[in-house]
C-alpha cells in the first residue's frame, strides 16, 4: 500500500468520526491534581512522571488522550490555554487544559513540558530546552510551539515550561490544503468547480456498496441519485454531505475516487 492510500485512510476514517453517534463538543477543558511529598520539590513540578520512582500528575498523557480522541472526530485539535496553581504549603498541584479547534489548520497532537525548581531554576529549565528540541525533532514531530512559559513565585520556585506540537507522520492535518495532488490545470479551480467535477465524474459510476483498500471499518454506499452514504460495520448509512462540512466533503470525494464497488 503506497503512503498516499495510507493517509488517504486515516483521513477518511477521521472524517467519518464527524457523522458518529458520540459527537464531541468543543473546547474540551481537562484536568487533574496531583499532592507530592512534603519538602520534595521535584516531586513538585512532576507534571508528567519521573524517571527516578514514576511519581507525577500524568498530565500530558491525558492531554495526548483526548488530543487523539478529537483527532478521531474529524476535527484539528489544538491546546487553546493551560492553567497551573500550585500550593507550596500543601504540596498540591491543580492543573488544566483548554482543548479547541485548530484555527491555523495543523493538528497539535501532543503536549510535553520540561522545566525544574528552587535555586537556578530559571538556568536549569532553560538550558533543557535544546536537547529536548533536538529530540523532538528526531520522533518527527513539528510545528513546535511554546504553550505557556510558567512561573511559581509564591512558595517553592519553579520555571516550567510547556510546548504542544504536531505528529505529520502519524496524523496528517485534517485540511482541505495539500489533501491531494492537483494536476497542472487544476491550479486555477475554484473549490466549487473542483467539487462539481467530482459529483459529475460520480454520476458515471455505478450505484452500490464500495470499499477503499485497506479501511476495514468502513463502507461506503453511492445511491440511486449518484450521492455518497457511509456507514461502520453494524451500522447504519449516513448521507455524507449532509452530514460533513463542505471542506470535509470535499475531500471524502477525493478520497473515495480510490473506492471499489464490492456489490
Amino acid at each position: 500500500m503506497s503512503n498516499l492510500l495510507v493517509e488517504d485512510v486515516i483521513r477518511i476514517k477521521s472524517l467519518m468520526g464527524i457523522i458518529n453517534e458520540s459527537k464531541i463538543s468543543l473546547p474540551i477543558v481537562v484536568s487533574g491534581s496531583y499532592t507530592a511529598p512534603k519538602g520534595d520539590a521535584d516531586a513538585l513540578h512532576s507534571f508528567e512522571r519521573r524517571k527516578s520512582d514514576g511519581f507525577g500528575g500524568r498530565m500530558t498523557s491525558k492531554v495526548d488522550e483526548k488530543l487523539k480522541e478529537v483527532y478521531k472526530a474529524g476535527i484539528n485539535p489544538d491546546i487553546t490555554d493551560i492553567k497551573i496553581n500550585i500550593n507550596s504549603q500543601s504540596y498540591t498541584v491543580n492543573w488544566s487544559v483548554t482543548i479547541d479547534e485548530s484555527k491555523d489548520g495543523v493538528a497539535y497532537m501532543g503536549l510535553t513540558t520540561r522545566g525544574s525548581a528552587g535555586g537556578g531554576a530559571d538556568r536549569r529549565a532553560q538550558g533543557q530546552i535544546d536537547s529536548l528540541m533536538k529530540k523532538m525533532r528526531r520522533k518527527g514531530y513539528d510545528n513546535i510551539e511554546l504553550a505557556l512559559d510558567f512561573k511559581n513565585t509564591n512558595g517553592v520556585y519553579i520555571r516550567q515550561f510547556f510546548y504542544k506540537y504536531s505528529i505529520p507522520n502519524k496524523f496528517p492535518s485534517l485540511t482541505t490544503k495539500g489533501e491531494y495532488e492537483r494536476k497542472p490545470q487544476e491550479t486555477q479551480q475554484t473549490g466549487v468547480e473542483q467539487k462539481n467535477d467530482l459529483e459529475s465524474k460520480f454520476k458515471s459510476w455505478k450505484s452500490g456498496e464500495y470499499k477503499i483498500k485497506g479501511d476495514d471499518i468502513w463502507t461506503y454506499n453511492l445511491n440511486s441519485n449518484k450521492e455518497w452514504e457511509a456507514k461502520k460495520s453494524g451500522g447504519s448509512y449516513k448521507n455524507l454531505k449532509s452530514n460533513l462540512s463542505p471542506e470535509s466533503y470535499q475531500t471524502a470525494l477525493n478520497v473515495l475516487t480510490k473506492a471499489e464497488q464490492i456489490s
